[in-house]
């Protein structure tokens, strides 16, 4: 993780993360004349179940025991149902630290995903997810720890 010479660590920790989404939030969009935010808006590029299966050549059951086993990312959406973010894989395998970082998040695929997907100070603005797909599993793994609550 990236020290800067003129912070004490504790104020370079990032953003907490919550567990989870905040309760109602597209409700109070709809009631403010807002349109809720897509899955794609929050989360990046998704699979449906079938797109997921089909892209890593896996099958259903495959994926169930990956979720269950919370190998992987799995998100549930109002509309869509089950989603899987593509971002978390390449070349048809889960970026390794993925499984850690839903461990420190307690299991919340939500959380996970956030702290994942959004830019985090530690790696340059760079989302953490990168950082995995560049090997950088370690560094990820103590942002986590110390951003996600």
């Amino acid at each position: 993780m990236k020290k800067y010479p003129w912070a004490t660590g504790s104020d370079i920790q990032g953003e907490r993360l919550s567990k989870s989404l905040p309760p109602g939030e597209n409700m109070r969009r709809m009631l403010a004349g807002k349109k809720p935010l897509s899955p794609e808006k929050v989360f990046g590029k998704l699979y449906s179940l079938p797109e997921a299966i089909q892209a890593l050549g896996v099958d259903l059951a495959t994926i169930e025991r990956w979720r269950e086993d919370r190998q992987i990312v799995v998100l549930d959406s109002e509309k869509r149902g089950l989603i899987v973010p593509v971002a978390q894989f390449e070349g048809g395998k889960v970026l390794p630290g993925v499984a850690d970082v839903l461990r420190i998040a307690s299991g919340s695929a939500t959380t996970a995903w956030l702290f994942l997907k959004r830019p985090h100070h530690a790696f340059d603005g760079q989302a953490p997810v990168e950082a995995l797909r560049e090997g950088r599993v370690q560094e990820v793994l103590e942002a986590a720890s110390l951003t996600i609550r």
